[in-house]
C-alpha cells in the first residue's frame, strides 16, 4: 500500500478503515489510545472525499464501506464531533455535528439533533440564570445589558426548539 503512494485510491480506503477502527475503539471499547491519529486521518480522508479522490472500491472504504462520498463526509464530521466531545470542546463539537447533518446518511440521525438541541437548551438556561441573578442584584431593575441577555437566552431556546423539532420529525417519519 505504501508503494502505491498517498494519491492511490487504495490509500483513501485504508485511511477510512483506520478512521472507522479508531472511532470504534473509542466509542465501543472506550479506548482513546488512537484518538489523535483518528482525528488527523479523518480530516485528511474528508479532504480527499470532498476533492473527489477515487476509492478503490465502488464504496468508500473496504472493511467499513460508506455507500457514497456524501456518507463518507457525513461520517468523518460525525467522528470529529465524537472526539471533540471526548476532549471537552463543546462548541467545536456543535460545528462538526451541523456539518455531519447537512449531507449523507447522518441527516437522519436523531441523536445529532437532540445533542444540538440540548447544547442550545443548556446555553439558554445558563444565560437566563445570569439574567435572573443580574436583575436581582440590580433591585429588579432591567438594564440594556440584561435585555440583551434575555434576548440571547430566547434565541438559544428557539434554536433548541428547532433542533428538537427536527429530531421529532425524523423520529415520526421512521
Amino acid at each position: 500500500i505504501a508503494a502505491e503512494g498517498p494519491e492511490a485510491p487504495v490509500s483513501l480506503d485504508v485511511m477510512l478503515d483506520m478512521v472507522s477502527v479508531g472511532y470504534d475503539r473509542s466509542a465501543v471499547d472506550k479506548n482513546e489510545q488512537y484518538a489523535a491519529e483518528t482525528v488527523a486521518n479523518s480530516k485528511i480522508a474528508l479532504q480527499k472525499c470532498q476533492a473527489g479522490k477515487p476509492s478503490l472500491t465502488k464504496a468508500y472504504g473496504v472493511f467499513f464501506p460508506f455507500k457514497t462520498k456524501e456518507d463518507c463526509a457525513s461520517w468523518m464530521y460525525f467522528i470529529q464531533a465524537h472526539f471533540s466531545d471526548r476532549s471537552g470542546q463543546k462548541k467545536e463539537r456543535l460545528g462538526y455535528l451541523f456539518k455531519a447533518a447537512q449531507t449523507g446518511e447522518k441527516q437522519k440521525e436523531i441523536g445529532i439533533y437532540t445533542t444540538i438541541g440540548q447544547y442550545y437548551f443548556d446555553e439558554a438556561d445558563r444565560i437566563y440564570q445570569k439574567y435572573v441573578a443580574d436583575r436581582k442584584a440590580n433591585d429588579n431593575v432591567e438594564t440594556d445589558e440584561m435585555k440583551t441577555q434575555l434576548g440571547l437566552s430566547r434565541g438559544n431556546a428557539d434554536r433548541s426548539i428547532d433542533a428538537f423539532g427536527r429530531a421529532y420529525k425524523i423520529a415520526s417519519c421512521d
